[in-house]
């Protein structure tokens, strides 16, 4: 998934983030261009409750999918270090304790991800760790998504009035 492959799939992302925005914008103008204000607001409400959730979830998907990124990576790097360390023995002919090399091959794997992502420019993040961080993302993502909502809202509203 590199090159051209994975900036097709980012293109294809976007686009769906987009569209997904204009639907929902759209239908909340629609709504309050063409329903009872009543109505029109629990449509606002609704699509607002819809988009809230589906950000956590998405949220959450993506910390997972980091999680298991990472054991992936570390299970390789465990893998392919511990075959080294096996063929080392083999060559030099000496005896071959499977559990010991899996140790060693696990703390040697561990040891290069941590130097990695000391001196990676960019951090590996696999998301919000702390409690007061989540809550402040939600609650300013909720926000955002509330003005941005309520902008549509009121253009509904001004395109009926004229």
């Amino acid at each position: 998934m590199f090159g051209t492959e994975f900036e097709r799939q980012q293109r294809e992302l976007l686009a769906a983030g987009l569209i997904k925005i204009l639907v929902e914008l759209g239908g909340i103008v629609a709504a309050f261009y063409y329903f009872p204000r009543e109505t029109a607001y629990w449509v606002l409400w609704f699509v607002l409750f819809i988009e809230i959730v589906s950000s956590v979830l998405a949220d959450s998907f993506k910390y997972e999918i980091g999680v298991l990124k990472r054991k992936l990576w570390a299970d390789t790097l465990t893998n392919r270090i511990f075959y080294e360390l096996v063929f080392e023995r083999f060559r030099d002919k000496e005896l071959v304790d499977v559990d010991e090399l899996f140790k060693e091959a696990t703390r040697r794997a561990v040891a290069d991800i941590k130097n990695f992502e000391a001196d990676s420019e960019v951090p590996i993040r696999l998301g919000l760790t702390s409690k007061p961080s989540v809550l402040r993302s939600f609650v300013l993502q909720a926000l955002g998504t509330a003005l941005l909502f309520g902008a549509a809202a009121f253009v509904g509203s001004y395109l009926r009035g004229l």
